[in-house]
């Protein structure tokens, strides 16, 4: 038996838009299989008689399906269409609205009642308020109640304290100089000079083991903070690196050193090698320990850093020592072998060795570097290491022995560089480049258009209070300011000096943007 052919259902306009979710449709079960192949041939019968392209087909698909399945089976209603039976009343409200509509009454009684008769009203009003006052009153008590009952299970120390405690009158009623009498009377010691005795049965007091740390902070142990976290969490590179940004910023303003100074001069073990480790280096430190650690575990994978060290550090052994320096065969101090070193020997090699691939590649981004890496070419230069002496240090030597080290002093030299290389002015060309390109383009395009006497515009239409807003507002024909010429000209100060138009006028001023007409 062929079922019926479901009527098409009607195609929504493409302006109307479904303003809140749609109601689910009551589908058959997935086990009536019947009644699917009837749905999936009265849906292909629609579908082929649909007219239009693969794009609009597309977007009117799910309304198509929505609407089939809504005619046909039905939509789930909501638990908030399903009408909610109002709360019974208690007998104290059902009283309170009682009163309230004998009060109401008797104020329009008392508004035709004659004075002989309205004393009497007056009186019924009172009780009548009597009993409403009494009501809130319980009201606020039983509110206040059920306040001091969660104030209690939250904190009861501090209720009880309240309780307790008498409250202060806030006012001084005695003399000052007989309070101060009184405490230094209740209060003084009158043994405190004298030298206390350490009884024979008291076993005596040994000096502590480990002194207590009364120094500043040191970097480790910030970093260790940071780098914890890092450590036991799955984050990428970039969010470190992100975080390095953050932080390099402020450690900028700390040491008093300018925005421009590059971030081998704070990280590098160069000529000047700071107390401070570049947080994305940590985080690389972190988790190669971590995967040496868990090398040979089954759900873990050593990353490309551990494999490259790995590698390097197994070619390093085939080579062999390596003579380094001016000094004899011998003098340089001996490495551990990768074959022959233990287990945590090559972890620590392994970190090590990161260590030297990360001062490699600052190293490389020094030699490119023209001003800040002037210190790669230096020979014979002793390096210095500070340490956390810097925190005894005043901040302006500290900036200065950062700036003279890496050649970024306010120097007459440095300054007339900056000048010729437009550093001074960068931030002023870009925002007058901006404003350029969105002028020149409206200037093209009012070039380029046929000359009119006057435009429309919609004029600014002021509605007063209480009335309607006009569906279709007046319009006002005017000629707008780069629509009276169309030989726009423009001039900018990027680049080359600007000069301004002498057929404007002669001056030696220098605006930032000149636009004119010649006619």
């Amino acid at each position: 038996m062929l079922a019926e052919e479901p009527a098409q259902p009607q195609r929504l306009p493409k302006e109307e838009k479904i303003k809140e979710h749609r109601r689910g449709v009551k589908w058959p079960k997935a086990v009536e299989k019947r009644e699917w192949e009837t749905v999936n041939n009265d849906l292909t019968r629609i579908l082929e008689q649909q007219v239009g392209t693969a794009e609009k087909k597309l977007e009117r698909m799910g309304d198509i399906f929505y609407h089939y399945g809504e005619e046909r089976f039905g939509v789930n209603i909501r638990r908030s269409d399903k009408a909610t039976p109002a709360p019974a009343k208690s007998r104290r409200q059902q009283e309170i609205e009682r009163l309230v509509r004998e009060r109401r009454q008797l104020r329009k009684q008392w508004k035709k009642a004659s004075d002989a008769e309205r004393e009497g009203l007056m009186l019924l009003q009172g009780d009548i308020k009597c009993w409403l006052a009494r009501a809130e009153n319980l009201r606020k008590l039983r509110k206040k109640k059920e306040h001091t009952r969660t104030r209690f299970y939250k904190d009861p120390c501090k209720v009880v304290k309240d309780l307790l405690t008498k409250e202060k009158s806030k006012t001084l009623k005695i003399q000052k100089q007989e309070l101060e009498e009184h405490l230094e009377k209740v209060y003084h010691d009158t043994k405190r000079n004298e030298q206390l005795v350490i009884p024979h049965d008291i076993p005596p007091i040994q000096p502590p083991e480990f002194n207590l740390e009364t120094g500043p902070p040191k970097w480790k142990g910030v970093e260790n903070t940071v780098i914890w976290p890092l450590t036991i969490y799955e984050l990428p590179i970039t969010t470190v690196e992100k975080m390095e940004q953050i932080m390099t910023s402020y450690v900028k303003k700390w040491l008093g050193v300018p925005c421009c100074l590059t971030n081998i001069s704070l990280y590098g073990k160069g000529v000047l090698e700071l107390p401070i480790t570049s947080l994305t280096e940590g985080y690389k430190f972190s988790k190669v320990r971590l995967q040496m650690t868990l090398k040979d575990s089954r759900d873990k994978t050593p990353s490309d850093a551990v494999q490259h060290s790995t590698s390097t550090l197994r070619h390093s052994d085939i080579v062999g020592h390596v003579q380094l320096g001016r000094g004899g065969f011998g003098l340089t101090a001996s490495m551990p072998t990768w074959r022959k070193a233990s287990t945590s020997e090559r972890r620590k090699m392994v970190v090590e060795e990161v260590r030297h691939q990360e001062e490699a590649e600052r190293s490389t981004k020094a030699v490119s570097l023209v001003k800040q890496g002037q210190w790669m070419r230096w020979e014979g230069l002793e390096r210095r290491k500070l340490r956390w002496e810097l925190w005894e240090m005043e901040a302006s030597n500290i900036s200065f022995i950062i700036r003279a080290t890496y050649d970024v002093l306010p120097s007459p030299k440095n300054l007339h560089q900056c000048l010729t290389q437009g550093r001074y002015t960068w931030r002023h060309n870009q925002v007058l480049n901006c404003l350029a390109a969105a002028l020149e383009s409206k200037r093209n395009t009012t070039n380029s258009l046929l000359l009119r006497a006057t435009m429309s515009f919609m004029a600014p239409t002021f509605t007063r209070e209480g009335q309607e807003k006009p569906k279709h507002p007046p319009t006002k024909l005017e000629a707008g300011q780069l629509d009276m010429a169309r030989d726009w000209k423009m001039l900018v100060d990027i680049g080359q000096q600007l000069i301004f138009p002498p057929e404007i006028a002669e001056t030696t001023l220098r605006p930032d943007l000149v636009l004119w007409s010649p006619n």
